[in-house]
C-alpha cells in the first residue's frame, strides 16, 4: 500500500478507535456473549445518559452496550469513540475545519467532545486523565 510510509506530518490527532456503542435488548445477555466469544471483561456497569450501560472489553478497547437505547429501540449503532492525547488540539482542528461540536462532556475518566458526521452518525473523542486505569 502506498500510504504505509506516511510521515509524522500526516499523523492524525486521534490516536486510535476505542469503542463502539450499541443498543441491545438485554445488556446482561449481550455482555455474556462478548465475554464468552472474545474473553472480554466488564470495565464499567452503571447508568449514563442512555440508561444502564455496560462497557465490556480490554484495557484498550471496549463495546458499550445500552439496554433499549433512546426511545426503547434496539439493534442500532449509537456512536464510535476515538482516543486523543490532546483534546485542545483536536478542538482547534474542528474549529479550523468548520466542524461544529455537538456536545462536550467532563467525566471522572476524562473530557470528551461529540461531533456528527455528514450522515448524522455520532462520534465521541475522549482524552483520558492520566490517573484513569483504562486508557
Amino acid at each position: 500500500m502506498e500510504n504505509l510510509a506516511l510521515g509524522p506530518d500526516s499523523r492524525a490527532v486521534a490516536e486510535r478507535m476505542e469503542h463502539i456503542h450499541l443498543s441491545v435488548a438485554d445488556v446482561d445477555r449481550s455482555a455474556d456473549f462478548y465475554r464468552r466469544a472474545f474473553g472480554f471483561a466488564v470495565r464499567y456497569d452503571g447508568v449514563g445518559p442512555y440508561g444502564r450501560t455496560v462497557h465490556i472489553g480490554t484495557d484498550r478497547f471496549y463495546v458499550a452496550l445500552t439496554e433499549g437505547g433512546t426511545g426503547g429501540s434496539t439493534g442500532f449503532f449509537a456512536h464510535v469513540g476515538f482516543v486523543t492525547t490532546d483534546l485542545a488540539t483536536f478542538r482547534e482542528r474542528l474549529k479550523r475545519e468548520g466542524i461544529e461540536i455537538a456536545e462536550s462532556a467532563s467525566r471522572k475518566e476524562g473530557d470528551a467532545v461529540y461531533v456528527m458526521d455528514p450522515d448524522g452518525l455520532e462520534i465521541e473523542v475522549v482524552s483520558y486523565r492520566p490517573e484513569y486505569a483504562y486508557r
